[in-house]
């Protein structure tokens, strides 16, 4: 099972405002679904709650330290196996290889779990993670959260395709690790 992870920040490395995204872009939502479709997606809580219910297309897998309070409020969820509770990014990482190999409705298409936040999260999944599917929106933007565990240094680019989109200039880089 390879991990990546999907992330898109803005020159100053910013992520996040109050838990959401601090822009809104529909070019880059669609290269997050079109990147994500048929993996397992490993969030933390907080980016669980932000988008508030499973992704079509893919199975997503909560990493938080109180898994009963999540449980409780998405029974429908759990119950449709679109979501699962995990108190660890290794047990979450275990998971998706489980989920992937017994996926009876093909809906894990690809053996690749990708992470997509929230920025804690992210720290501790940078040393495990294979690809980083890297979108850098070239302007600054106000925030509370940024993506301090990326260093250059450890990647290798594999692609890159600058596009102007949404009003903004966009850089959609493939990494690997080096």
């Amino acid at each position: 099972m390879r991990v990546s992870m999907v992330m898109a920040m803005d020159s100053n490395r910013l992520i996040g405002k109050g838990g959401k995204l601090p822009w809104h872009l529909p070019s880059e939502m669609a290269y997050f679904k079109a990147t994500t479709m048929g993996k397992a997606l490993i969030m933390g809580r907080k980016t669980w709650e932000s988008l508030g219910r499973p992704l079509p297309g893919r199975i997503s897998i909560v990493v938080t330290s109180t898994p009963s309070v999540l449980e409780d409020s998405n029974r429908e969820h759990i119950a449709s196996g679109k979501l699962h509770v995990c108190t660890s990014l290794n047990a979450a990482i275990e998971l998706a290889r489980e989920l992937h190999q017994s996926d009876e409705r093909a809906l894990l298409v690809h053996d690749e779990a990708a992470v997509i936040g929230g920025a804690k999260l992210c720290e501790e999944a940078m040393a495990v993670t294979d690809t980083l599917y890297l979108s850098i929106i070239k302007a600054e933007f106000e925030g509370d959260t940024w993506l301090e565990s990326f260093k250059e240094s450890d990647w290798r680019e594999v692609s890159v395709d600058s596009v102007h989109v949404d009003g903004y200039e966009v850089d959609y880089r493939v990494l690997e690790r080096s």
